[in-house]
């Protein structure tokens, strides 16, 4: 490195230091603005983001899409052991009063909710109003609105897209869609018999919530370990000085608590602080960049803790080892002073025996 370089990082860090309370004060202000843009922050909910741009299969897909559609589907099912009419089936399927009525009832509940396409919903009971080829209608209606039991059917329901859905204030299309599918579940479970929904979207709303979950729960258990492993490590040398402090007195024993209470915010408090503050204003800007995490993102508060942990560590055990080694340096310069001082009062003393030698033997010849 040249002298340049090494003039320009000197008069650099000379800077930072001369400023470092303003910077303080603008970091502490830029992590309370960005603590409310970072809980915007979402997942890209969509097949698309857990494949890579050029693999085949998500070309096929998007194909299949612009072809038919992206229409989204939710399957509620559940099994009803006389839902025809005995002996029916061979002649003209008829469906049981009672099974009819649970039919028109529940499918009913679910074009309520919001989030759901009603004038698209199918179910076996409408399809069968028609008098004629009823036995036609069962078997187109086989594997998607009856069972191969005959005993199984289902209610199939078609999902608003996006620009359909009714706007809320303050919410994102993935929350509304998560509403949706909530008020789903509570229906089938406020059935009458044992109901099962299924269905696409369902599965990969769930899929990345609990990828959501698990990353942030992995967050904070990293986060509380690696802090106890700091506070270990720094607790255990100051056991021995609080045991000696003891013995002194109170005095002592408040001194070296304010001690370990400031070098505790330095080694435990100070790490953890810097991972917040940087995954708020990692989640913030990726908010205000328009960016969403992906399903490989998960991780990213993980990384952040286990990086920003290591660096601020390191950073601060070599700023230790610098101050340690200065103090080294001040006493050894203090211990020369000292020597030196000693060295001259002495030369100065014999030099005071040499001349009042000097002056006895010129009295003497005298």
């Amino acid at each position: 490195m040249t002298e340049t370089p090494k003039q320009l990082l000197q008069s650099l860090v000379d800077g930072l230091i001369r400023v470092r309370f303003v910077l303080l004060l603008a970091g502490i202000v830029a992590l309370f603005a960005a603590f409310p843009v970072a809980r915007r922050l979402q997942f890209d909910q969509s097949i698309e983001s857990l494949y890579a741009a050029d693999d085949p299969h998500i070309r096929d897909y998007l194909e299949s899409k612009s072809l038919f559609g992206g229409d989204e589907f939710i399957i509620v099912a559940y099994r009803d052991e006389n839902l025809f009419v005995a002996g029916s089936l061979e002649t003209s399927p008829q469906l049981q009063p009672q099974s009819r009525q649970r039919i028109e009832e529940l499918a009913a509940r679910l074009n309520e909710v919001d989030g759901v396409w009603d004038e698209r919903t199918q179910h076996l009971a409408a399809m069968l109003r028609l008098g004629a080829k009823r036995k036609a209608i069962i078997r187109m209606s086989e594997r998607m609105l009856l069972g191969d039991d005959r005993q199984t059917t289902a209610i199939v329901l078609r999902l608003e897209s996006e620009s359909q859905m009714s706007a809320a204030r303050g919410q994102t299309f993935d929350e509304r869609r998560g509403q949706t599918f909530a008020e789903i579940l509570k229906i089938a479970d406020e059935h009458d018999r044992p109901t099962y929904v299924v269905g696409e979207p369902l599965q990969i709303h769930y899929m990345f919530r609990y990828v959501q979950e698990d990353g942030r729960l992995l967050f904070f258990v990293s986060l509380g370990l690696l802090g106890c492993v700091l506070l270990l490590f720094f607790a255990r040398p100051r056991i021995r000085r609080f045991a000696v402090a003891m013995r002194r007195g109170f005095r002592a024993v408040v001194r070296q608590l304010v001690t370990f209470l400031l070098q505790l915010l330095q080694w435990v408090g100070l790490p953890l602080m810097v991972v917040v503050a940087t995954i708020l204003w990692t989640e913030a800007v990726l908010v205000l960049c328009g960016a969403q995490l992906s399903m490989v993102s998960s991780m990213l508060n993980s990384m952040v803790t286990i990086i920003g942990i290591a660096t601020v560590t390191h950073v601060t055990v070599h700023y230790r080892e610098h101050r340690r080694n200065r103090n080294r340096d001040r006493q050894s310069v203090g211990e020369g002073k000292s020597v030196d001082l000693g060295g001259r009062r002495i030369m100065k003393k014999k030099r005071k025996k040499k001349e009042k030698k000097e002056r006895k033997e010129q009295q003497a010849n005298v």
